[in-house]
Formats: C-alpha cells, structure tokens, sequence
C-alpha cells in the first residue's frame, strides 16, 4: 500500500521532526499529530510506502525510516498532482484545504481521507460531503462525532483518537509546591484570558501559588481568523489580545504580577515544567478544542488537567476521575483551589489521568486503527453510524439526535443539520 500524506509546517524553520514519541518539537497540536502518524505508520508498517508531501523548505529534520520519502513542494496542490503521478493508493490530508482541493481531487482518480482537527461546518463541511474522492473523514473522538450524527457526513466518517507516547513517559515529582501551567496559543479561542481573570482570586486563596504560562501568540504563525500578529508590550500575544487579559495579571502600577512566569513556545522542554506541576490547565472556555494534545500530555505525567465541561473536552478529561470539567469562572476558581489544596485528590486524579491516556491514546493501537480504515477503503467498504449514548447535553446532542432519528422517516429526510442550522445562525448574528 502507498500512504500520501499532506504535512504542512509553513512558517517552521530547522526543527528536529526525527523522534515525534519524545514530545512535541515545537509546532501546533495538528502537525504534531501528523507527526506522529508518519512516525508510527512507517515502523509498524514497515511492508507499506510513505510519501510525505512537505509544503516547507526550510531544513527541517524528518525521521530516517526506508519506507519514509519526503518531496517539498512550492503549494499544497502540488501534492495531488505528485499523488497521481506516484500512484498512491490513500492520500491523507487536513480539512482545511478541502475548498482548494475539491475540484482537482474531482478530476483525479485518487481515494482520499481528510482529517478533521477542529470544528467545521458551512461551506467545509459541504465540501466534504459531496467530494466523491474524499472516502473517509477522521474525527479525534466521540463527542467530536456526536456533533454530526444527523449530518450526511456520517457517511463517512470515522473516529481516530489522536495517538499519544507513552513508553518511558516522565511522572511528575512526588514533592510539589503550588504550580499552575497553562498550556496553548495565547490567541483568544484558547482562552488564557479565562484563567487570567480568575488568577487573583486563586492567589489570594493561596499566596504561594505560580502560574507557567506555555504558549505564545504566534504558535500557529497567526492569531484567530489568520490575521498575522503584532506583539503587544511584552512581545507575547497580538496587542489587542495582550490587552485583554493584562488587565487582569498586573498590579495597580500596571505591572506584571510576580506569580506568573511567561515561556513562550516550548518544544520537549516543557517536560520539565510538568514534572514540578500541580494543577494542569488546558482552554479554560473549551473553545474549538476536539482533543487536546496539551492534556493528553499532561495527564500522562500524572497532572490532573482543569477545562470546560463542552466540546471535545469529556473525552479527553473524564471530569472527577483524571481533572475537572467546570460551567462556570466560579467553577474554575475553585477548582484549581481545590486542586491545590487537596493533596490526596490532586494525586488519585493525577494517577487516573495516567491509566486513562496509557489504556486510550496508545500509538501502537491507534496505528492499527488507521490501517483497518484505510483497508476498508481500499475494499469500498461502507461507514457503520455509531449513536450518541451519552454527554446528551453537550452541545444540545439530545437534539442532534432527535433529528437524526426523524430524518429516518421519509418525510422528514431533507430537514437541515444542527451543524447547517448553528451555521445559519451565526451567519446572521455575526455575518
């Protein structure tokens, strides 16, 4: 089998993509994961070809597997005409080139598998559904799923976890003073903001306590709505942004609070701020997170991980078992408080956390995932439609379901989507 793969890192430069078990090298969460699909899938299958299609050129260090070929291309298109013209039997990429690619992969005679990293809807999603070269689309889990379950996406979709290294993986330190870290873009669908607002509170609950901050403004070359940043005053976050949630960390005299320690974008080091961390927090709105690659880490080293109980959030962070999932600022606040001061809870989450990313996100197992898919691909094999069994109110599931099953009867066969109705919504409110 030949396995083409997408693999866009525009805007890195010299990074060591040789060893992606040993930890992020310092690119966003998708290529990361695109990382480490390349990685495992050419060890494990080592009978298969791996054309990587690099849309970069700046030097960056692949890993050095036979069955591994890297081709630099100048656009993203390039890799579909490459695809054709290597006969590639699967050719995998991100959903969000889906608009550019749909008419050229109309015209190839390529099986294509889009892998879905965030929330879509509108003009993306249809894209999707009527592309008839676009075979499979890959959802990082359930809850990510659930939220198309009345879609004629379910055609084809499937859900792949994101895969996550376990073995040799680091434990946190048994002795820990009061550490927060924050993990993620300091762009506002992360919501660091959410945090700053809260970080008084929780310091005046405990004095002792300091906030890492992991992330910068530019993690993804650009802030929301790929707009390119420009620093504020201290050169972490787009100046809009950096305003937003300063106002909440500094001082009557506008400086900055002495408990909160900025690091900027960090690649395997950040194993040594979670090694001495206490309470773990990953997008404190939940917004567009599917599965967080931050939590999986974090849990992994016994952290337990704090986020919104919404989106993708409850199937990475069981809420009482491996973190806390919280509605509410007040939830948060006390939350991390809780979380500080509960030793004994703060390590039954922590261990719990561990099992869960060991038992759920194993490379090894994930990888075999990916090749039943792509197999069943290759033999026309049909999608199985899983039904939502719980989490029924995390984005109005109860709903979702309710329409996919009167969209069984006949009659009521054409009504839109949840997904096409929220997008219709939010086109009017927000245009």
């Amino acid at each position: 089998m030949k396995i083409g793969i997408l693999f866009d890192d525009v805007g890195k430069a010299g990074l060591d993509y040789s060893a992606p078990p040993e930890g992020n090298p310092g690119v966003g969460g998708t290529q990361y994961c695109f990382l480490m699909l390349m990685y495992y899938l050419s060890n494990i299958q080592q009978e298969d070809e791996i054309i990587v299609y690099c849309w970069n050129h700046k030097g960056s260090v692949f890993p050095k597997n036979k069955n591994l070929h890297i081709k630099y291309i100048n656009e993203p298109e390039e890799a579909i005409e490459l695809s054709v013209k290597d006969t590639i039997d699967i050719f995998l990429f991100n959903f969000s080139h889906m608009l550019t690619f749909q008419s050229l992969l109309e015209k190839s005679s390529l099986r294509c598998i889009t892998w879905v990293h965030n929330w879509v809807r509108g003009k993306l999603l249809n894209a999707m559904v009527e592309c008839s070269a676009v075979k499979r689309v890959v959802f990082l889990g359930q809850e990510h799923y659930d939220r198309y379950i009345d879609s004629p996406i379910m055609d084809k979709a499937v859900v792949l976890p994101n895969m996550f290294n376990t073995e040799g993986y680091i434990r946190r330190d048994k002795d820990l003073s009061a550490v927060v870290t924050y993990v993620g873009a300091l762009i506002p669908s992360k919501g660091f903001h959410a945090l700053a607002a809260v970080w008084k509170d929780v310091i005046r609950a405990f004095p002792e306590a300091k906030l890492y901050v992991l992330g910068a403004g530019n993690l993804y070359g650009t802030v929301d709505g790929g707009i390119e940043p420009v620093f504020g005053k201290l050169g972490i976050a787009d100046r809009e942004y950096e305003e937003q949630f300063l106002k909440y960390i500094t001082d009557k005299d506008g400086k900055l609070l002495p408990s909160i320690h900025f690091l900027g974008n960090v690649g395997r080091e950040k194993i040594d701020i979670y090694k001495k961390t206490k309470v773990g927090i990953v997008n404190p709105t939940g917004r567009t997170e599917v599965c967080p690659i931050s939590a999986l880490e974090m849990g992994a080293a016994e952290v337990p991980v704090i986020s919104k109980n919404i989106n993708g959030l409850p199937d990475v962070v069981i809420n009482g078992q491996t973190g806390l999932l919280v509605n509410s600022k007040k939830q948060l606040t006390q939350s991390i408080i809780e979380l500080l001061s509960d030793d004994e809870k703060n390590k039954q989450l922590g261990e719990h956390a561990r099992n869960h990313v060991f038992s759920n996100f194993n490379p090894e197992n994930i990888t075999q995932q990916w090749v039943r898919v792509f197999k069943d691909m290759l033999e026309d094999g049909e999608v199985e439609v899983i039904s939502p069994s719980k989490n029924m109110r995390n984005n109005f599931k109860w709903a979702r379901v309710v329409l996919y099953n009167l969209k069984k009867i006949p009659l009521f066969h054409n009504l839109p989507a949840m997904i096409e109705i929220e997008d219709w919504i939010s086109k009017r409110l927000y245009g």
